[in-house]
């Protein structure tokens, strides 16, 4: 299953963030945890998929979260 990215700005700058990490009180929309990394892979770089999305992979690599939008194999 894939999930799906929102556009989410705040004051200083803009992301997309997985909507499963968006949440709200009555007064804000919030973000429990994300990145904008983006991890630089090598071929052979053994990573753990958090979530696919459309547009890549959120991956853990060396205990470091971020995107990556190459194929995975």
């Amino acid at each position: 299953p894939r999930s799906t990215l929102f556009p989410y700005t705040t004051l200083f700058r803009s992301m997309e963030i997985l909507t499963k990490y968006l949440y709200s009180d009555e007064e804000f929309c919030k973000c429990n945890d994300s990145t904008d990394l983006v991890l630089e892979l090598k071929p052979g770089d053994e990573v753990s998929v958090v979530e696919e999305t459309s547009r890549g992979y959120l991956v853990k690599y060396k205990g470091t979260s971020g995107w990556y939008w190459g194929e995975l194999i």
